[in-house]
Parts: C-alpha cells; structure tokens; sequence
C-alpha cells in the first residue's frame, strides 16, 4: 500500500513539546493529522457540525458544478508553469513529473480519471523527492505545486462523479479483500459513530451499518462504505479537537486513532 509521504513527514514533525505530554496526547495529534488526509481523499457532500449538547449531525453541501474541474486544471497549470522557470531552479521539461502533467494538461485533459491519478503521482513523488532533499526543504515552486495537484484532485473527486465513484468502488475492493480483523474494526468505528451522533443522524449511520455488513447489493454496499469511511475521518478530527461531548464519546482518541487507520488502509493512503 503506497503512503502519503507528507502525512508521514508531518507525523515525524511533531514538536517534542506534544510528545512531552505523553502518549495520549501525542495519539490524538496524529489522529488530527491522518484525518486531515483522509478527509482529502473522501470528499462527501456533507459537512458534519455539532450541537449545543455535543452531538454530531450533517450538514448539506453542494457538490462544485463541472466548472470546478477546469477551474483545478488551470491553477496546476500555473503552478506547474511557475514551478518550470529556469530561475526557480525547481523542475525541468524532461522530469517525469513534469511529462506526467504536460500530457495531463494536453493530451489526456478530458479523462477526467486519468487526471486525477496522475496528480496523486505527481503530488506523491514531488512530496517523496523533497524528503528526499532533491528540492530543498520548503522550495516554494515546488511546495505550491505539489498543493495545487493535491487540492486538483480533491476537486476532481467532488466536481467529477465518475472519478468519486471510481474511488469508492477502489475503496469496497479493498474492504472486501481486508481480513476479517479489520473489516470486524470498521463496523466497530460505526458504532463509535452512533455512539456520537445525534438520533437523527444516527439512524442514518445505522442504516450504512446494516448495509455494511447485509449488502442488498454491491453498489448500496459500496455507497456505505465510503460514507462511514468519510464522516469517520471527520468526527475523528472533531473528537481530537475536543468539540464532541466528553460524554458522549465512546472508546479512547487512541480508538478513534485506529479506526482512521484503517479506513486510510481502505483508501490505499
């Protein structure tokens, strides 16, 4: 399974202060960072807030119109054109990456799947090349393109239903080819879910529970995967930062921390 090599560095980035303050803490800071990357690679439309009594419910949001997609293209456009000045020291015209985004832009511009697999190339081996020290630490050229694919498939994903469903098709493979195990810790992060939910939006996540574990068909199993799999990586973030009720939480930060775990195992992150 191929890793987010700047999720990974940013773990190993921790100050010394977190881990000063013991294991838990530290369990909790990296449960923030991985949500935060998980929660890239399963945009839902929805966004998920919490109550007076600190109980999680969703919020619905429009899902960017196709415009967004060319909207994405042209900013790695300009990213890419920047990061290709000879003064910038950055990359060069026979660079893999830049092969992969030259064709992307002009020959392949309207696979919009194809696209989207070739920023996560580029985004991972410019990431894996400044840890590298290929570029050096914080090259803005670099840095500013490896967002700009980052965030172009973010909004691929979200303008393009066939990239997302694509996605979520990828995701229920690997769900049915996981062990037992952590297929088992799945449906348990779904019932840590409801644990926090409010009654309304728990019935609904129970609903994705039972058609995870009793699919009527491959699709609706498909679509509920995905769906636990987003709104777990963002309740994470709100029950590390401490916005849900303290008693309403099931299960320690560093539960919450594995269940992220495996769903980023799920996505291929």
């Amino acid at each position: 399974v191929p890793m987010d090599w700047e999720m990974q560095k940013e773990i190993a980035l921790i100050p010394d202060q977190d881990w000063e303050k013991g294991a838990v803490h530290v369990a909790g800071v990296i449960a923030e960072i991985e949500g935060r990357y998980a929660e890239k690679a399963l945009p839902l439309a929805e966004d998920l807030a919490v109550d007076t009594a600190g109980h999680v419910y969703a919020v619905p949001v429009p899902i960017p119109d196709g415009d967004a997609y060319e909207e994405a293209l042209v900013i790695v456009e300009a990213a890419f054109e920047d990061a290709l000045r000879e003064d910038n020291q950055a990359l060069r015209v026979g660079d893999l990456e830049a092969v992969i985004l030259h064709r992307s832009l002009t020959k392949h511009s309207d696979k919009h799947y194809l696209v989207h697999q070739n920023f996560i190339t580029v985004r991972d081996n410019l990431t894996q090349k400044m840890t590298d020290q290929v570029f050096p630490e914080g090259h803005a050229p670099i840095v500013n393109l490896i967002r700009a694919v980052d965030d172009a498939a973010v909004n691929i994903r979200r303008a393009i239903p066939r990239v997302r469903e694509t996605v979520a098709a990828n995701m229920l493979v690997r769900f049915e080819e996981a062990k037992g195990e952590e297929k088992a810790k799945l449906l348990a992060a779904v019932e840590m879910l409801m644990s926090v939910a409010r009654p309304d939006f728990a019935e609904l996540i129970e609903e994705d529970r039972a058609e995870i574990e009793t699919p009527l068909s491959e699709e609706t199993q498909k679509n509920a995967v995905y769906r636990s799999g987003s709104r777990l990586v963002k309740v994470a973030k709100l029950v590390a930062a401490g916005s849900v009720a303290a008693t309403v939480i099931a299960g320690s930060i560093a539960d919450w921390d594995a269940a992220v775990a495996v769903v980023l195992r799920l996505l291929g992150l």
